[in-house]
């Protein structure tokens, strides 16, 4: 086998062994970025349920703002709160995970939304036997639906603390995987230190030698090299 041919082997070698090793370093990686994705995925949708639960309790007070006192300042803002509520079931329906719970929500908000358009509608609320029964109606469902967004925080929140768990887990491996890494890259370069000393170093040490001691007259001096490489 020729000297190059040798010398070839040897770094290829070493270096498809750190490519394997630098693929498993991205893959890592790769696993961390996904589960960083998700606690930011997590942390906006617990954002947006913080959200619909303080506009659905403003619609609320809005509603019986109106029905208690016939403010029409409270008719204008029933309006904009409606649409925050849908702004906010829009961002949320496009990143949850909980698609069922927040389906029975929405139904809930329509019957909500149906009870307290009944009682914007009444020129005169104060007093009224329907709006003070749809104010009890709308009470309710608001407690029930606020309940039903606890429950899906608290069931983020436990997503959150498995994925950081994980996470833990990865960033232990992680320190072994590189300890690994590091003592396998340095025990490779040991080796390939050590075969390129007794390929080409110990040789050419012998070769001056010999000039050394031919150039004093030993002409009787021989090799003692069994290679059959171009050295040899």
């Amino acid at each position: 086998m020729s000297l190059r041919l040798k010398l070839f082997l040897m770094l290829s070698t070493f270096l498809v062994v750190i490519t394997i090793f630098a693929g498993g370093t991205i893959l890592i990686f790769d696993k961390v970025s996904g589960h960083m994705g998700s606690l930011r995925s997590l942390s906006e949708e617990n954002k947006l349920y913080n959200e619909l639960d303080r506009n659905i309790g403003e619609l609320v007070d809005v509603t019986k703002n109106w029905g208690l006192t016939g403010d029409i300042k409270f008719r204008k803002q029933y309006q904009k709160k409606v649409a925050d509520i849908y702004k906010s079931f829009g961002d949320i329906s496009s990143i949850s995970k909980q698609k069922e719970d927040f389906e029975l929500i929405g139904k809930e908000f329509q019957q909500v939304l149906g009870y307290s358009k009944v009682i914007m509608e009444k020129r005169q609320p104060v007093g009224d036997p329907d709006v003070i029964e749809n104010l009890k109606k709308i009470d309710n469902l608001a407690i029930d639906i606020m309940t039903r967004i606890d429950e899906m925080q608290s069931n983020s929140i436990n997503i959150v603390l498995n994925v950081a768990m994980a996470g833990e887990t990865i960033k232990k491996e992680m320190i072994y995987y590189h300890v690994g890494l590091i003592s396998f890259s340095m025990i490779v370069s040991l080796f390939l230190i050590l075969q390129i000393r007794s390929t080409i170093s110990e040789p050419f040490n012998e070769l001056l030698k010999a000039t050394e001691r031919i150039s004093r007259g030993e002409l009787s001096y021989r090799i003692k090299m069994d290679r059959e490489d171009e050295l040899g």
